[in-house]
């Protein structure tokens, strides 16, 4: 058995659920790449892995474009305990939603652009950089500035176009007639709807007419029940008032 590799108990199940008791990975102080060359040279017995070591060999093997066949065939476990593994993983690097993390990203974002400028100008500036190599330079330089304004507007940390307002307001307050005034005028539209109720084109007035009665009808209704509540409030505090 090689030193700083557990060896796990004969239960597996028992295997995949327990947890070192300090909380921390017995090949922490050595890289992976160091674990699965020992694995592959036949040094460690890729079965004598603990879950969390297992796991970290599982990330870079994916992240190196390993299927899961082939990472279960390097750390001699089934396609399944695999498929568990990478969807732990998944689960513990998701991302809470954070306005936070908007900021963050476009921080991230605007230095690694910067820093793609800075590299590319110093290559330019070389006494021994060809022509063609200096514009190209150049090109590549403006696409990332144009690229990084545009990923700033559609986070919303620019504007998509100059914002110029120009505008006149006029306020005008027209005359508002009484409800008796509108009362005269529903009944002369009345007088004028029925003259030609006779005709094929009536029936749509009489229906707009009516629409017009009822709407008027409970615009009354709506300005009873106003006055009436305002009098009950009134009484009310004047109630409260003399019974202090």
């Amino acid at each position: 058995m090689t030193p700083g590799i557990t060896t796990p108990p004969a239960d597996g199940t028992v295997a995949e659920t327990q947890s070192n008791s300090n909380g921390d990975s017995p090949t922490d102080d050595r890289s992976v790449l160091s674990v699965i060359g020992d694995i592959q040279r036949g040094a460690i017995d890729a079965k004598s892995l603990g879950i969390e070591d297992r796991r970290r060999c599982v990330v870079h093997l994916t992240s190196e474009g390993y299927s899961a066949a082939e990472t279960a065939q390097i750390l001699k476990v089934t396609e399944r305990t695999i498929a568990r593994d990478r969807a732990v993983i998944r689960r513990a690097n998701s991302i809470e939603r954070d306005p936070k993390m908007i900021g963050e990203m476009v921080g991230q974002l605007v230095t690694q652009a910067d820093t793609c400028l800075q590299r590319i100008r110093r290559v330019t500036r070389e006494r021994d950089t060809p022509s063609n190599v200096r514009v190209e330079g150049e090109k590549a330089c403006w696409i990332i500035a144009r690229d990084l304004v545009k990923c700033l507007q559609s986070l919303g940390y620019l504007p998509t176009a100059p914002q110029e307002i120009r505008g006149e307001l006029t306020h005008q307050i027209e005359h508002v007639p009484a409800f008796g005034e509108i009362q005269e005028e529903v009944a002369r539209l009345e007088v004028i709807v029925n003259t030609h109720a006779n005709f094929d084109d009536g029936q749509p007035l009489l229906q707009a007419l009516a629409h017009l009665k009822d709407h008027v009808m409970r615009s009354a209704l709506h300005e009873e029940v106003t006055a009436l509540a305002l009098r009950l409030s009134e009484a009310e505090e004047a109630s409260d008032v003399n019974g202090q």
